[in-house]
């Protein structure tokens, strides 16, 4: 299996602007073409849940429609409309389930512009400072709203803790690329865009992300590859794997426990800090006539100690 450095694979990608195509039998170009004002939907379907010591624990359950819209194209870009069309979930958190529930309500009708490049390759929200502004206010708005109810809900000995965690929850709404975290599903279907690919070929890159715990810098490593290609379909299939760095992940949960803490205790000083490991894998398939991806799916697998935390969801055009 050959291995390719990711900046080569964008130089590649840079040099070419042709309609995404399968260009022999082995090398898949995929690039968007599409026409202002077509729109299709989509469903996503998001699943947490715990496996511990071989048992597994269900916690939530998400499931979404939503419309992609292309309301404008140039010779450099593309904007496309993201639009919830209906929204439910269920969770076994009450106090997820409430927030959420207020969420929902009441970004149900803030509008979502996304931006590529002219191969369709994500770029930016094309909206951000109108999103954030309206964003904000929304937080306010369900700070008022919920944090009466919450109180109502819990006991007394835990009163103190409600505005703390409904300020942790929102805080993904303040910060561009956690908001980018949260909508994964939509910018994933945008991934290989730009990308010229030979089947059997792994591109690979080290990098710095974001940790999950703390939001500081921490190592790491991604590859994918195009595994196959259907040509009755006029669809390519991929791969791709990730890894964050388990020491630097570990050194992100004490840095975030200790926020939480009282400034005389240090989670450090504690023996009992467990092994972590998260791996993310997603597998997807585009039609390569036309640039849609039209199925993917995702996979994180965060390892606690004797814990695995996993979130699995899919994105199908429908």
């Amino acid at each position: 299996m050959k291995r390719t450095s990711l900046f080569l694979l964008l130089l590649l990608a840079l040099c070419s602007a042709l309609r995404a195509q399968v260009l022999n039998d082995s090398t898949v170009q995929v690039v968007a073409y599409w026409d202002k004002d077509e729109a299709f939907e989509f469903e996503y379907t998001d699943k947490r849940y715990k496996v511990v010591k071989g048992d597994t624990i269900w916690g939530k359950t998400v499931v979404e429609r939503f419309e992609l819209a292309v309301v404008d194209s140039t010779e450099n870009s593309y904007t496309v409309k993201y639009t919830t069309l209906d929204r439910s979930s269920d969770s076994d958190d009450l106090f997820s389930q409430e927030v959420e529930k207020e969420i929902n309500e009441l970004t149900k009708d803030i509008p979502v512009y996304l931006l590529t490049d002219q191969n369709g390759s994500f770029v930016d929200f094309a909206n951000w400072d109108e999103l954030q502004e309206t964003l904000t206010k929304m937080i306010d708005l369900v700070k008022v709203e919920l944090i009466p109810q919450l109180e109502k809900i819990y006991p007394d000995s835990l009163k103190h803790q409600v505005e703390p965690a409904l300020e942790n929850m929102l805080s993904q709404f303040k910060s561009k690329e956690v908001l980018l975290g949260s909508m994964k599903y939509i910018w994933q279907l945008f991934f290989y865009h730009g990308a010229k690919l030979e089947v059997g070929e792994l591109y690979q890159s080290e990098e710095k992300a974001k940790s999950p715990y703390d939001g500081s810098p921490i190592d790491f490593k991604q590859g994918f590859e195009l595994i196959g290609i259907n040509d009755d379909r006029s669809v390519a299939y991929f791969e791709y794997e990730g890894v964050y760095d388990s020491d630097q992940l570990v050194q992100g949960f004490i840095n975030m426990q200790n926020k939480m803490l009282p400034s005389t205790m240090d989670i450090s000083q504690k023996p009992e800090i467990p092994f972590m490991y998260t791996h993310d894998y997603m597998a997807s398939s585009i039609d390569v006539n036309w640039g849609w991806t039209v199925y993917s799916y995702y996979k994180v697998v965060a390892e606690v100690g004797e814990t695995e935390n996993v979130r699995e969801w899919t994105v199908e055009l429908q």
